[in-house]
């Protein structure tokens, strides 16, 4: 989280200058970009919990309920946030129009949810191929003007936390002495936060 919000507050100058128009002008994904647009959706998400869920029942193989599980934890966690920093309006879409839910990209978090759990639950030769998948998904929004560099890596960034930082076997007893953490959001009607739970043995 730390380095990928520094990562993030890096390229912040660049939404000042003519990069992302540059992107914006030139399309280098032209057309292909609204592939990225649609795989940017909940659908790859709630199929991979849907199928994983029922590939478990089938062979009854319970470690993939666990997986379906992290899945689905990871990717509404990773959505209220998102979502959350989103009714902030803290920055303006670069096509302009007066719609301020650029920051962050909801598409980018998304994707990285979904490639950071996949690699987690079925290691680096599906994890390459999915967090390609999930940088083209990311680039496909500067592509089409809808965010800029920062967006997207603070929305990868917020992905990854929670691919990578749930407990993959909550509930199962930790070595002893070991703390867990875990950060979720908060919304109370207009209100948003950030909590955390501490787990100690």
């Amino acid at each position: 989280m730390i380095g990928g919000t520094v990562l993030s507050l890096t390229t912040y100058p660049l939404s000042k200058t003519s990069f992302q128009k540059d992107i914006a002008e030139s399309r280098p994904l032209g057309e292909a970009s609204n592939i990225g647009y649609q795989l940017g959706f909940w659908r790859s998400n709630v199929a991979y919990v849907a199928g994983v869920s029922l590939y478990g029942w089938i062979s009854g193989d319970s470690a993939a309920y666990g997986k379906a599980i992290l899945m689905a934890r990871a990717s509404i966690y990773t959505s209220l946030l998102t979502q959350g920093l989103k009714a902030l309006h803290m920055e303006e879409r670069p096509r302009r129009g007066g719609d301020f839910g650029s920051f962050p990209s909801g598409h980018a978090s998304n994707a990285f949810v979904m490639a950071g759990v996949i690699y987690r639950n079925h290691g680096i030769a599906w994890g390459v191929g999915s967090f390609a998948v999930a940088s083209f998904i990311g680039f496909s929004r500067m592509n089409d003007n809808a965010h800029y560099l920062h967006d997207v890596l603070f929305g990868a960034t917020l992905g990854l936390g929670y691919a990578f930082g749930l407990d993959g076997q909550w509930g199962q007893k930790d070595d002893e002495g070991v703390a867990r953490y875990q950060l979720f959001p908060i919304l109370a009607g207009s209100s948003t936060g950030l909590g955390v739970q501490i787990r100690l043995n």
